[in-house]
């Protein structure tokens, strides 16, 4: 199974532009209730990524950090990050994660339960200032960097 995970992670590769949907760590940022999928796009800064080596920086920190996760992490998620991967206008791809408290992060990747290690958290949440990555949208109250 872990294997049939990294090939649709590599299967990404194929996308012609990324998403990128991060809501900056800070103490002082709270949430009435838990950030959904719904609700990510809502409250985040959102980059767009297209050229090559900012797409292969994002599979790259996939492909080196995912894990299967458990059926039970994906009934508490309170998301801090989404990835929405596109080929032209389709949408190949999603993942989202939770905020990393120290351990494995859970997520989904297409309603699939997965779980990053905090490493790759941390790379996913620096990228933005680390490759080529256009805000198209600041849905903050403050700099998103």
């Amino acid at each position: 199974m872990q294997q049939d995970l990294k090939a649709q992670i590599v299967a990404l590769d194929a996308a012609t532009e990324i998403t990128l949907m991060v809501i900056p760590p800070s103490g002082e940022m709270a949430f009435r209730r838990a950030v959904d999928v719904a609700a990510l796009p809502i409250v985040t800064c959102v980059y767009r990524i297209d050229d090559e080596s900012g797409k292969k920086a994002v599979t790259s920190i996939l492909s080196d950090g995912i894990i299967e996760g458990r059926s039970d992490d994906v009934e508490k998620l309170d998301l801090r990050i989404g990835i929405v991967f596109k080929r032209d206008a389709d949408v190949i791809g999603e993942l989202y994660f939770c905020e990393n408290y120290g351990g494995q992060v859970p997520g989904i990747f297409d309603q699939r339960p997965v779980r990053i290690g905090p490493d790759a958290f941390a790379r996913l949440r620096a990228l933005p200032g680390a490759v080529n990555a256009q805000l198209i949208a600041n849905k903050l109250n403050r700099p998103c960097k």
